[in-house]
């Protein structure tokens, strides 16, 4: 009752702070509409652009916006939680590892992570070699995520994210897309140098009290105890002419994370670099040419630790992630319409740099003779080394054409028009150099003599006698993808229609992919003050790099020597057996989801008001399956088609600006079922209707609730407002309903039919109210030169969230950022 109380008392205060602003701007508006004060009269300006397309279910954060909301890491997706249908994991903000600065996993509209379209000027930003790979320790994989790039906020001039009704210009997923316009060269010459930072000093962690010991005193990165981040950049607009401008910029996110190692502190990182370059060229009033190249180098030092068990030494590994692009973009005006050419060249990578060999070696125990190196387990085991240096990357080349008709009429109808075709070569590799073996056993031998195998033997203490071989490997696989598209705007008096249809076609899994567009917008009252909104669309995803380069890996294999019979010398190494699990793959059907849409878009309070229902149906969405062992005893793992989902929500957002103000509103209740988390869950046909107990209730598998990015209610309140002396202030206020977790209780119970059935449990995790503040001061120095001064508080309030299922677990307490910029 406590909790609830005061959960009431911040809803109240949150209602009752964005009334008093709604009193406050009629006020404002009032009283400038009763004044006789003369307004001052403007030149007239001409804009040239398309006309707001309020059909489209879409979220525009301004350049503007996104400098007054909390930065955090200055990731995009970071600011993107912001916004109505877009949830972040769980497990996105821990309080065990506040040192991690990768920008979290995003669901859009009910989508997996993986299934959104992330879009950087015109260019795809996605990567398909293995989005959903996390295991930095893995040894065939390197982790990796759905963005090629990770592009800091600072360099962006607008984020739109779409969730419904989506045009048929954009394809490539079945969540939603986000479309990202970086900056331009400004007119005039300037820039700015700033840096913010971050400690566990100023950090509140939530932890259990049996897990303080462990945090504080932890060896491994599943636990950061201490950590410093810092985050810097300078930008430079340089005007070479009246026509030609350039945009440089540099900016570096660092963290370091020292971590017990061998009884010493030693320091893990994490480096995340931007280098971008941006040249505008106004070749004549009607033509303008642009070439950006971006590189976003992120590394990785770590080293590895068995988490509560034996520390292993010489293990130090880095995990290099990112890439670049070099883009060209050329816009050019005709007396029929606009034409839009884009080309790319691009490529990213996932690698690790790492020992090439692992070692399991026995503790010598005491008074045992020979050399003493391998006595630093804390078990039964001294453990040293890694999995070998591997990499995996993706490069692309990227060509569209888009041209946009001017509006022409037929009858009384008028039509606007676009056409757009597009090409892209997407190239992936995977690469293991070296041999690398991992040894698993070892046997005491006193009186062994090792010769010449001194990295995997010890004279007179000890060898290893059994590994596992990882043979060099090099693998590369292509995709050329083509797509068209039309898109026809039609206005017939009150009522406005979009149907358009794209067609998709690629050479991997060889299939051709339509996609059926229609939205259509009614004027109610045909004063623009109602709309009433709907859709139909289909909207298909992307093919994976993943089983196709997995298919080619070569096997490992593992062997095994003794002594030679009568000698105290070693034998060669013989074959044991072959590895007999294979991954296979197969050319499937292209992922796809079926969206109905009904919405209303209303003037309302000096705002707009958008209320709207998203339903979907996921199709034919990738899952795994392993087979029965063949006769040669041998197992594949393939890709499916088995995958399945049910997406059902309803929006509601309002925002409005005045004066000095700006207060955005949105909330979303959204419910999602889906037959596996990610392609890497394994899921047979048969298993779509296996019956299993959840709550008590008897209902198929699919049927089950989501395990992530499944928040039932979740609502944002965000505010600015420009104050006196140069403060500007800004509220972001996150409330997420109470988290219904999944568990299988490894119980089963009888059927219907007396029959064993899996049973399920439901735990109910507390809702939650999250404030974080920022404070800036600015202060002009001389001209246009000044400083401004930042403070960021996260959880201001210092509220103990749970995070996600894990009993142990909790969201990052209080925290603080500071930050200073000298602009010009």
């Amino acid at each position: 009752m406590i909790f609830r109380s005061r959960c009431c008392r911040l809803f109240g205060l949150n209602l009752g702070f964005a009334l008093f602003m709604f009193g406050s701007a009629f006020a404002e508006d009032s009283a400038l509409r009763h004044s006789g004060a003369d307004l001052a009269v403007l030149e007239p300006v001409t804009v040239v652009g398309a006309a707001e397309e309020r059909e489209t279910g879409k979220s525009t954060l301004s350049e503007a916006q996104i400098k007054a909301l909390p930065q955090g890491n200055g990731s995009i997706n970071e600011l993107l939680t912001t916004l109505p249908s877009v949830q972040a994991s769980d497990m996105a903000n821990t309080s065990l590892q506040g040192g991690e600065i990768t920008p979290p996993h995003l669901s859009i509209s009910g989508g997996r992570f993986y299934e959104n379209n992330y879009v950087v000027d015109g260019i795809g930003n996605n990567s398909l070699l293995d989005p959903a790979a996390s295991d930095p320790e893995s040894i065939q994989n390197v982790p990796g995520h759905p963005q090629e790039m990770f592009l800091h906020n600072r360099l962006v001039d607008e984020i739109t994210v779409y969730r419904s009704n989506i045009s048929a210009e954009y394809g490539g997923f079945t969540g939603g897309v986000v479309d990202v316009k970086t900056k331009k060269p400004a007119a005039e010459f300037g820039g700015a140098v700033a840096l913010r930072t971050t400690r566990d000093s100023w950090t509140r962690f939530h932890l259990d009290h049996d897990q303080e010991e462990d945090f504080e005193n932890s060896n491994s990165s599943e636990r950061q105890p201490r950590f410093r981040k810092y985050d810097g950049d300078v930008l430079l607009n340089l005007p070479l002419t009246e026509r030609v401008g350039l945009l440089a910029s540099y900016r570096r996110l660092y963290s370091q994370i020292p971590l017990r190692h061998f009884d010493r502190t030693r320091n893990q990182s994490r480096d995340m670099e931007t280098y971008f370059l941006k040249y505008v060229y106004d070749i004549s009033d009607r033509t303008t040419a642009t070439v950006t190249y971006i590189e976003t180098p992120f590394s990785e030092k770590r080293f590895r630790s068995e988490d509560r068990g034996s520390e292993i030494r010489n293990s130090w590994y880095t995990i290099d992630r990112g890439g670049y692009r070099l883009a060209g973009d050329l816009n050019h005006f005709f007396d029929l319409g606009e034409l839009t050419v884009k080309g790319a060249l691009r490529k990213s990578e996932n690698t690790r740099q790492a020992p090439q060999h692992f070692y399991n070696w026995n503790v010598a125990p005491s008074g045992w003779p020979g050399e003493w190196d391998k006595d630093w387990g804390t078990d039964k085991y001294s453990k040293e080394g890694g999995y070998g240096d591997v990499q995996s990357s993706q490069a692309g080349e990227n060509i569209e054409l888009i041209f946009t008709f001017e509006p022409v009429r037929t009858g009384p109808v008028s039509h606007e028009i676009k056409l757009g075709y597009g090409f892209e070569r997407l190239t992936g590799t995977y690469e293991r150099e070296d041999q690398t073996h991992i040894y698993s056993l070892a046997r005491n031998d006193a009186s062994v003599n090792c010769g010449d195998n001194l990295l995997d033997c010890v004279d007179g203490q000890q060898y290893l006698w059994f590994r596992s071989v990882y043979e060099p490997d090099s693998v590369d696989e292509t995709i050329d993808r083509h797509h068209l598209f039309i898109e026809d705007r039609l206005q017939f008096q009150r009522l406005t229609l979009r149907p358009g249809l794209r067609v998709a076609r690629d050479n991997f899994m060889q299939n051709t992919d339509r996609d059926l567009r229609l939205a259509a917008t009614y004027d109610l009252l045909g004063d623009g003050d109602t709309l009433l909104i709907a859709g139909v669309n289909r909207y298909h995803g992307q093919s994976l790099l993943t089983y196709k380069l997995s298919e080619a890996k070569k096997p490992y294999y593992t062997e095994r020597r003794s002594k030679i019979a009568g000698t105290d010398f070693l034998g060669p190494w013989a074959l044991v057996s072959q590895n007999r699990a294979f991954t296979r793959y197969s050319e499937l059907k292209t992922p796809y989801s079926d969206e109905l849409t009904f919405g209303v878009d209303q003037a309302l309070l000096g705002g707009r008001l958008k209320v709207n229902y998203i339903e979907r149906r996921g199709k034919d969405e990738f899952a795994s399956q392993t087979s029965d062992r063949d006769a040669q005893g041998r197992t594949f793992t393939t890709l499916n088609n088995n995958g399945r989902s049910e997406h059902e929500e309803v929006g509601i957002e309002w925002e409005r600006s005045w004066k000095k103000h700006y207060l955005a509103l949105n909330a979303t209740w959204q419910r999602t079922e889906t037959s596996n988390e990610n392609y890497r869950v394994g899921l047979e046909e048969e298993e779509l209707m296996e019956q299993v107990y959840y709550h008590g209730d008897l209902i198929n598998r699919i049927d089950l609730p989501r395990d992530d990015y499944n928040r039932a209610y979740v609502g944002n309140l965000v505010y600015s407002a420009t104050l006196p002396h140069g403060f500007t202030f800004t509220n972001r206020t996150r409330y997420r309903s109470g988290y219904c977790s999944l568990e299988d209780t490894g119980a089963d119970a009888l059927g219907p039919n007396g029959e064993a059935v899996p049973v399920y449990a439901k735990f109910k995790q507390p809702e939650s109210w999250l404030f974080d503040w920022v404070l800036d001061w600015r202060r002009d120095l001389y001209r246009k030169q000044g400083i401004q001064l930042s403070l960021e508080v996260y959880n201001v309030f210092n509220q103990k969230v749970k995070a996600g299922a894990l009993d142990e677990t909790y969201e990052m307490g209080r925290q603080v950022w500071a930050g200073m910029e000298y602009y010009f």
